[in-house]
């Protein structure tokens, strides 16, 4: 029998077994093999006089898949004991047989298992991970690092079950703890749709994320657990979708409710098994030889997760036809924003095309969310002039010859001051569409806005849109002058005052001072006292100033560090204006001025962009409380503009692009490169020398140092040759792997040094 049975007939708490449809028996669990046949034997009738037990056998023989049956033994030492034998399907044809005897007491040994399992599991897996981080860290063959690359997937794959298999166990012992709170349904479904760009990419598949109109923008809920839920319906509809779309819609249900609903259009899931389905470790149409991963945990997590947010999950479908889930949640609106959210919506009519009714609506509910009219019409009606608009916004597959022509003949049809915009199912910087306006699905509604904006043939196009924040005064304590320069210009951009210190001694200096300020932004980790300790030491003097950290690591245990020495909440870096402005808006709760274009305080040295990213949900002032999730760049913003970089290179020329929109100032953005390339040389020499003298605490500093200012000027490769250095010395590896390690940031760094010339001199 494979892994994959043996696993299953492992998980559970009481003694089971796998049999072929004659009684012989082909896997059993430990607590089987305690007292029962061995493998390899077959199940007779007993002597003992136990009715139970003499059906068995013919119980074996006649059932049918997918149909099961129960019998109460009471002949053993437990009062009570359920045998309950379940019919398997089998692709190879042959029939199976579960057994599974669960006496009165297995539940709590069930728990127990599980339980234990999240010390079990994780203490080798950690072993596991670090050994494999290790290896990640050195110079490879290509094929050993295609290996290597595979067993940290493989090692993901394995944490995120555990967690599972816990929160599994949290919810069956009613120790699962939901916290109510405000959630923006539209940050909600792009927040779960953007982490699966990479994997809908790869597959060709259109995934969109919309909220209807009229379902109000924020509602009550735990924002945790229905992201939790929502991965996981949104995930397998993924995970079982190999051509077409997915998409992911939250509407008002009429009355006290709402509905997420998330359409595919995969193989679709027979009658029978569209309730097994929510059954722990089954999948429909279980097979030892399935297509698909996974443990047949996470729609069975999701309902119950579900059912403790007092809703319901359900599914509809038919093979061959796709399916239809159904998140069905209380309505408990609370106050939000009345009108679109974007700075500059877009007023005109924009006409919407799109593969089925399903991605139409979606895409025009986002194009309604980003202050437009949308316009649903067919691509034959645009193309011959009949959308009635010269906005067009379109979605199609970029790497399709045939959909180059499509482009041409839209383009044509809206005339030279049109617009048109396609979204993507593939990535479009390896496309063949070059002259529209060009997104990678999923989209964001900010994302939309500004490339609609930016989209005019010929034309540059209008800054991204900056939403101005409530007056205020906001203290910004960060070492790195890169960093500190760039933050300051983008608080300024929102309309905020802000006061920058280089150190921890100065924040609480000024904190404490007779300056009143709404919140401090404070960098963790810096020279003398850093950001925790500053913040326990005004704690102690009794300022009870917001504080928010600013860490580069978004490690787990980073919240509790933030919040044990009395901090408000953490950022994680690099930070995009979305971001900032998440972080800033809890604590300026004055009523916003005029939408003019705000005028930063005070004046701005050259500094870094922060890298073009959408912001994750944060629900409250703590904000961030995660790794931020790359989402796709606006690829092809102009029909002028260069296509995005190819994955692996020095510098995204695009992230570039996007901070001097978002910074309106090119030449900020080119003396913010020049400050780099001056410092560039000392720093990757101080890395030599610190190498040299094994001085792992200075090699770490500078290292997260060029990591910081790398990632917000886009230069990947360096940032993540710098965070695999400053790891590796905080750890005291062998001195071989770090010199290694110092060895790929100077290839890296060399790389990214000719990319900036090369931006610099372009003009």
């Amino acid at each position: 029998m494979s892994f994959a049975a043996r696993t299953l007939v492992e998980a559970l708490a009481g003694p089971a077994a796998i049999t072929d449809e004659h009684g012989r028996i082909l896997v059993a669990n430990a607590r089987w093999r305690q007292s029962g046949p061995a493998e390899g034997d077959v199940l007779t009738r007993t002597d003992q006089d136990c009715p139970a037990h003499n059906r068995l056998p013919d119980l074996i023989r006649d059932i049918r898949p997918p149909a099961d049956a129960v019998l109460t033994c009471r002949c053993g030492p437990v009062p009570a004991t359920t045998i309950r034998v379940s019919g398997l399907e089998s692709t190879c044809g042959a029939q199976r047989r579960l057994i599974v005897a669960e006496a009165a007491t297995s539940d709590a040994s069930r728990q127990q298992f599980l339980a234990l399992l999240g010390h079990e599991v994780r203490t080798p897996v950690t072993t596991v991970v670090a050994a494999i981080e290790l290896l990640r860290a050195q110079t490879l063959p290509s094929d050993v690092r295609e290996t290597v690359d595979s067993m940290h997937r493989a090692v993901h794959g394995l944490r995120l079950l555990t967690d599972d298999l816990l929160d599994l166990a949290r919810l069956e012992t009613g120790t699962l703890l939901t916290r109510p709170g405000p959630v923006t349904v539209r940050d909600l479904l792009e927040s779960v749709a953007e982490p699966l760009q990479q994997q809908t990419r790869e597959k060709g598949i259109l995934l969109l994320a919309a909220r209807e109109p009229s379902l109000p923008p924020v509602v009550e809920g735990d924002a945790d657990r229905l992201r939790q839920v929502l991965a996981a319906v949104v995930g397998n509809a993924v995970r079982y979708t190999d051509r077409g779309e997915v998409v992911v819609t939250a509407r008002a249900d009429g009355g006290d409710a709402y509905l997420i609903e998330v359409s595919d259009t995969g193989p679709g899931i027979a009658g029978e098994d569209q309730e097994r389905i929510f059954e722990p470790f089954v999948q429909a149409g279980f097979s030892a030889a399935r297509r698909h991963e996974g443990a047949g945990l996470g729609l069975a997590l999701a309902r119950r997760l579900t059912r403790c947010l007092d809703g319901t999950l359900t599914v509809r479908s038919e093979p061959g036809h796709g399916s239809w889930f159904t998140i069905r949640l209380p309505l408990r609106p609370l106050p939000g924003p009345a009108g679109p959210g974007v700075r500059t919506p877009i007023r005109t009519r924009v006409a919407v095309a799109a593969p089925t009714l399903r991605s139409e609506e979606a895409l025009a509910w986002m194009v309604t969310a980003a202050g437009a009219d949308a316009v649903r019409v067919s691509l034959d009606d645009v193309i011959a002039g009949r959308s009635g608009t010269s906005v067009v916004v379109w979605c199609d597959d970029a790497h399709d010859p045939t959909a180059a022509e499509r482009a041409e003949a839209i383009l044509a049809a809206v005339g030279d001051s049109g617009r048109a915009l396609m979204v993507s199912a593939t990535d479009p910087r390896t496309g063949v569409v070059r002259r529209t306006g060009v997104l990678s699905a999923p989209v964001t509604v900010d994302r939309l806005t500004a490339a609609l904006h930016q989209q005019r043939t010929g034309v540059r196009g209008a800054p991204l849109p900056v939403v101005p924040l409530p007056p205020g005064r906001v203290l910004l304590a960060e070492d790195n002058e890169i960093n500190r320069t760039v933050l300051r210009r983008m608080i300024g951009l929102m309309g905020v005052d802000c006061d920058t210190v280089v150190d921890g001694v100065a924040a609480v200096a000024a904190l404490l001072g007779e300056t009143r300020y709404d919140l401090a932004l404070m960098d963790m980790q810096m020279p003398g006292l850093d950001g925790l300790e500053a913040t326990r030491q005004i704690r102690a003097a009794g300022c009870r100033v917001p504080v928010v950290a600013l860490t580069a690591t978004a490690l787990p245990e980073d919240r509790e560090q933030c919040l044990a020495a009395g901090m408000d909440g953490y950022l994680s870096k690099p930070i995009t204006l979305a971001e900032l402005r998440r972080a800033l808006l809890p604590y300026l709760t004055t009523p916003a001025p005029a939408t003019t274009p705000p005028v930063p305080s005070g004046p701005v040295v050259p500094t870094d962009p922060p890298v073009a990213t959408d912001p994750p949900v944060a629900a409250g002032p703590v904000v961030a409380p995660g790794p931020v999730v790359a989402a796709g760049p606006v690829e092809n913003a102009t029909p002028a503009a260069q296509p995005g970089p190819p994955e692996g290179s020095a510098l995204s020329l695009v992230q570039l692009h996007e901070l001097e929109a978002q910074l309106e100032d090119r030449e900020l953005v080119a003396m913010t490169v020049s400050t780099f390339l001056a410092e560039l040389s000392g720093r990757r020499q101080g890395m030599t020398d610190a190498l040299g003298t094994g001085e792992h605490n200075r090699l770490g500093a500078i290292a997260h140092t060029l990591k910081s200012s790398s990632a917000l000027l886009g230069a990947g490769p360096l940032a993540d040759a710098c965070a695999r250095v400053e790891r590796l010395a905080a750890a005291a590896v062998d001195a071989g792997v770090l010199a290694a390690a110092v060895a790929e940031v100077d290839r890296a760094a060399a790389a990214a040094e000719i990319a900036m010339t090369v931006y610099l001199h372009a003009g």
